[in-house]
């Protein structure tokens, strides 16, 4: 008799709708599509997420406990699980901790990586979001993007992804994050040496959600679009979320393949 097979994508999640379905409903779907013989579940990490969902949209999204309840109660015995998460840091700890629970009731767990993970998911991130520059930004011009970053270990990442980008000659793009080091004030030195006028800001986070909108493109005094204004640059926002680009998809497909016994 042939195994019941389970596919669960877990994400953090966003409020916001127009971006959820353009990049984490775009990689649920392409992850779906590749494991056709595996039934599909999703879970969002984050309860302030899944609440504001359930009250403005009435879309009850699981917990990872929850949808791991009907997992093992439906019977299923071969589970594969892929993170949307960037970094392999708290939330996606959590989503361990929460599956490990469940380890003797699902006979064969595997999970795949988050999105940085090896030196080569660097290399292609860099090479994925740098596509979309055409022609390259000018000489004068700058490109932040804006890491989520974590209080965990793990926060290293964002640095080694600003390296990645200098290693491929891109030595105008600068990595900081919104919760973390470096921060924005970070950028704003290292770029002093260099007289740049205008600066392109991106959000290198799965979603354009909250801090995308906010954080960094609102019209806050502390976002990072009003200090760069106030520090004299020319500042363009663009909103996208990593989700939205199918080079990026491709690379958590990638990992799913690659998963491993958890």
């Amino acid at each position: 008799m042939k195994k019941k097979q389970a596919l669960l994508v877990v994400s953090f999640g966003t409020s916001f709708p127009d971006s959820r379905r353009k990049a984490i409903d775009r990689l649920e779907e392409d992850l779906r599509q590749q494991f056709p013989e595996r039934d599909f579940f999703h879970a969002y990490t984050s309860s302030v997420i899944r609440k504001l969902i359930e009250k403005n949209e009435q879309i009850h999204i699981p917990s990872v406990e929850e949808v791991m309840r009907d997992i093992a109660g439906f019977g299923y015995e071969d589970l594969l699980v892929q993170p949307t998460h960037v970094i392999d840091g708290i939330e996606n700890h959590q989503m361990k901790q929460d599956i490990c629970r469940f380890q003797d009731k699902i006979a064969h767990i595997r999970i795949g990586e988050p999105l940085l993970t090896e030196d080569s998911d660097y290399k292609a991130c860099v090479k994925a979001v740098m596509g979309q520059w055409t022609p390259e930004p000018e000489k004068d011009t700058a490109i932040f993007f804006m890491g989520h970053g974590t209080s965990h270990e793990k926060n290293s990442c964002y640095e080694r992804l600003n390296c990645a980008f200098q290693e491929q000659g891109y030595s105008n793009v600068y990595v900081g994050t919104v919760e973390a080091l470096p921060d924005l004030e970070e950028l704003v030195d290292r770029i002093r040496p260099y007289h740049y006028k205008r600066i392109i800001m991106e959000p290198f986070m799965l979603v354009a959600g909250d801090h995308a909108y906010n954080d960094m493109a609102g019209s806050g005094s502390d976002s990072w679009k009003s200090v760069l204004e106030k520090e004299g640059f020319e500042v363009v926002a663009k909103i996208a979320g990593l989700g939205e680009l199918q080079a990026i998809r491709d690379i958590y497909v990638s990992h799913a393949r690659l998963a491993k016994d958890f």
